[in-house]
């Protein structure tokens, strides 16, 4: 079954960028006002955290004070470390019938599409969904939440949302780049939709929009907002 009713334009930007301006392109596809849904898969310039809305950035800071870069996220969630993962963020029309269904529900639906992209290189192994509730953490893989992706007794893959009548929805994920693990990204694009076009770059117009929302991302104001 197809999640998604509308066209899927699917971007793999292989172009290596900052903490800051990865979080400005992400916001930017959310609001594209589209009945079009988008998937970027991209690159850190550096290793880098970012952290959700709502957290306390003295709290992130005084529990990672060894980085550098910072941000962050538009979307929810707890403390993700960007070194050695898959990265993606995946725009839902506001249009889409995602948009009726609750956030747990969709978060439970995008993994078990995200679940058959992830191949075992030992078949004894197994990827499976959680199912139990745990406590809110800080760390978002150290803490597990209902519906994240394990491999054996190990978290590898979680994500944050966020949501708006007129926009959509944002979801933001990672997947840990494991040795036993292989992701193939056009699979869990088809899992999503059989209607993909690939891009390769946006208009002008849009990385305009960029260019403006990393003046935020990049602002004490923003990064100490709580």
């Amino acid at each position: 079954m197809n999640l998604l009713n509308h066209q899927l334009f699917l971007w793999i930007d292989e172009k290596p960028r900052s903490a800051v301006k990865n979080m400005a392109i992400d916001q930017t596809l959310f609001e594209l006002k589209r009945e079009e849904n988008y998937l970027r898969f991209y690159a850190w310039e550096k290793q880098s955290i970012s952290f959700g809305y709502s957290q306390r950035f003295k709290e992130v800071k005084t529990q990672y004070p060894q980085f550098s870069f910072y941000v962050r996220r538009l979307t929810g969630g707890g403390i993700v470390i960007h070194q050695n993962e898959w990265t993606y963020s995946l725009k839902i029309s506001p249009y889409s019938k995602m948009m009726q269904i609750s956030q747990q529900e969709c978060y439970k639906l995008i993994h078990q599409k995200l679940s058959l992209a992830l191949h075992l290189k030992e078949k004894q192994k197994k990827i499976f969904l959680n199912e139990k509730s745990f406590p809110s953490g800080f760390s978002c893989f150290q803490n597990p939440s209902l519906y994240d992706l394990f491999l054996e007794t190990e978290k590898i893959a979680g994500a944050a949302q966020k949501r708006n009548e007129f926009l959509g929805i944002l979801y933001q994920g990672s997947i840990k780049k494991h040795p036993l693990l292989a992701f193939c990204i056009n699979t869990f694009a088809e899992n999503l939709t059989s209607k993909i076009e690939k891009i390769e770059k946006m208009p002008q117009n849009f990385w305009d929009k960029v260019k403006n929302l990393e003046k935020q991302y990049s602002s004490k104001q923003w990064l100490k907002k709580r």
